[in-house]
């Protein structure tokens, strides 16, 4: 069926199709579109299921009125994709992987649905648009899919998270999130610099899956609480990139319950540029886990937490978590650190430099070198079990013992292993510094 556009009516339906089969719907619809004569404009698109037999139709409409605002040209209008499923949730996944497949340049226009019949199977059809650069129609300017804008230093009518229009605050683009209620699971929020004085809620996955990741453009000061709050048994990963402090003069809360997971990354540009200032997870009964790359992370309290930090700065006073794993931590200065299980990664080329208290079970100060003698040089002390398991970084070096009787049983079997039996006898149980 052509596609057109009355002069008279000014809207008029593009076409009605009919198809089983996304293949053949696909078809049809990029054909009229092909065809499309100069001047219309996409507004509108409805997709129907009918009966038993799975076929389905879809209606879409185009405009020539110059009023319309945020209306894409035809020209420009591109059909992503049709998609077909048994069940819902499987059509979901495909839907968020054609979304998640556009290329930056293209904005999405509308995701129709519609479920057919006794057979429970269900078709979506995906419009977006080539024109996303703000020339729609007068003042338009759709978001990208999955990402949206936050500029603090702008105050614009009728903000909608694009890059031309953005939200003020960063709790707008939360609240957007939250409401959403449909794919992407995954969101970027791109914050430009500033301080944003507000107390945040973070949006969660409402019994499903979240992901949200925060770019920020140049120095971003969030001041303010932060909080979590999950009544299912869902997961969440929150992602900072860039030089972004979170939670500036407040807390991060989180509360979760059993089964739940939380995920808290934090990556800056350089040891200094991501900043956590504090969290506090111990009404989340679910699983928590912080991970800092070239990122400082404040006190942290959360019994089920796992803290892993890579060339991270950790300042303290106190992590109270279920396990600790950082490597190539250059600086840290907690002073108390309680963990309850044991993790084999350990810490690797972490340099402590305040005196600070390791509780733990047997064998749970996992550690190299470098992090064992930098905690004892500056006055660490190990509390309750916690015992050391050395980590061998000198390549494994083995040892072969001259005779069976060199050293007794479990003999050693690399060469930091029996530098450290030796040192053990020469200094007197460890209390006696070698001369």
């Amino acid at each position: 069926m052509p596609l057109f556009a009355s002069q008279i009516n000014l809207t008029d339906p593009i076409g009605v199709f009919r198809a089983s089969e996304p293949k053949e719907m696909q078809a049809l619809i990029e054909a009229a579109i092909a065809a499309a004569p100069p001047g219309p404009r996409f507004i509108d698109a409805q997709l129907s299921g009918a009966g038993a037999g799975h076929t389905f139709e879809l209606v879409a409409v185009a405009t020539e009125d110059p009023n319309e605002v945020g209306v894409a040209p035809l020209v420009s209008t591109m059909l992503v994709r049709v998609v077909k499923d048994g069940t819902r949730p499987g059509l979901d996944q495909q839907i968020n992987q054609a979304i998640q497949a556009l290329p930056g340049t293209a904005a999405l226009l509308k995701v129709c649905v519609a479920g057919a019949g006794a057979g429970a199977t269900y078709m979506a059809v995906i419009f977006a648009t080539t024109d996303a650069s703000g020339n729609l129609g007068p003042g338009a300017c759709p978001p990208l899919f999955g990402n949206l804008w936050v500029d603090g230093g702008q105050n614009i009518n009728a903000p909608n998270g694009s890059e031309c229009k953005p939200y003020k605050t960063i709790q707008q683009a939360y609240d957007f999130i939250q409401g959403a209620g449909a794919p992407p699971d995954f969101w970027t929020i791109h914050i430009n610099a500033g301080q944003y004085f507000e107390d945040l809620t973070l949006p969660n996955g409402g019994g499903g899956g979240i992901r949200v990741t925060h770019e920020a453009i140049g120095e971003v000061i969030h001041i303010g609480n932060v909080a979590y709050t999950t009544a299912d048994p869902d997961s969440a990963s929150f992602l900072f990139h860039g030089s972004i402090m979170f939670a500036a003069l407040g807390l991060f809360t989180a509360t979760g319950v059993a089964l739940s997971f939380l995920e808290i990354r934090f990556r800056g540009d350089d040891i200094f540029g991501s900043l956590l200032f504090a969290f506090d997870g111990t009404a989340f009964l679910g699983s928590v886990r912080l991970y800092f790359v070239n990122a400082t992370i404040g006190v942290t309290n959360s019994p089920t937490a796992e803290l892993i930090g890579v060339l991270a700065g950790i300042p303290g006073p106190t992590y109270i978590l279920n396990r600790l794993s950082m490597t190539a931590c250059d600086d840290v200065s907690p002073t108390a650190i309680t963990v309850s299980t044991v993790d084999t990664n350990g810490l690797r080329s972490t340099n402590f430099l305040s005196p600070c208290t390791f509780t733990g079970p047997v064998a749970s100060f996992v550690a190299d070198e470098t992090s064992i003698s930098t905690f004892f040089a500056s006055g660490g002390v190990l509390a309750g079990a916690a015992t050391i398991t050395y980590l061998d970084d000198d390549g494994g070096k083995a040892v072969l013992p001259f005779t069976a009787g060199t050293f007794a049983d479990p003999q050693p079997v690399t060469l930091h292993e029996a530098l450290q039996r030796i040192g053990n006898v020469v200094s007197v149980g460890q209390t006696v510094p070698i001369p």
